[in-house]
């Protein structure tokens, strides 16, 4: 039987997108929001979960990421404002979202999820939505609580912390008590 392990494919985030993510993220909970806060250190942009890998697939798999971003230019993108899904009366997940050209990174994952696809990782049901995961609901969030925190914000006019998506990674996944721990397997150059 062939060992599989827990992946997904991201990009990496430069220290001043992940400390810009952290602090909303601290001013959240100062609100009194109670949520399971994401480590800056684990802060990423998924750009594909996969789940459960077979390991043999790993070389296809860095293949299909080879094939997605040839030709593509590195991605201008910035990480501002708030939100949650599916919304801040119901909220699951609480994100920083992303400005810049996301429509060039929208047509990037799509091309990457039908490459996928075409070696049996199930097709996103949703259109790729990019954002920046903070934290998620471990029990239900107060949505008027959240919606004025968001508010807030936003008010405070923060201006969004620029960066540039040059290469897509393939990380491994470990769950563990402490945190999750990623490993890079591979990754795929912008040019």
């Amino acid at each position: 039987m062939a060992e599989s392990i827990r992946a997904f494919i991201a990009a990496e985030l430069p220290a001043e997108v992940k400390k810009a993510a952290a602090a909303a993220a601290e001013t959240l909970g100062r609100k009194g929001l109670r949520l399971r806060w994401v480590k800056p250190e684990n802060m990423h942009l998924t750009v594909k979960f996969l789940g459960d890998t077979e390991e043999e697939l790993i070389p296809e798999v860095t293949a299909a990421m080879q094939e997605a971003v040839a030709g593509v230019a590195p991605i201008p993108l910035a990480a501002s404002g708030l939100g949650a899904f599916p919304g801040p009366s119901n909220a699951r997940v609480v994100w920083m979202g992303l400005s810049g050209d996301t429509a060039r990174l929208i047509t990037l994952a799509g091309g990457l999820d039908r490459r996928l696809a075409a070696l049996g990782f199930p097709p996103e049901a949703k259109p790729f939505a990019a954002h920046l995961t903070l934290g998620r609901a471990w029990e239900r969030v107060d949505g008027r609580l959240l919606a004025r925190a968001f508010e807030q914000y936003a008010a405070s006019r923060r201006e969004g912390v620029e960066f540039t998506l040059d290469r897509l990674i393939l990380f491994r996944s470990v769950l563990r008590p402490q945190g999750p721990l990623y490993t890079s397997l591979a990754e795929a150059i912008l040019k």
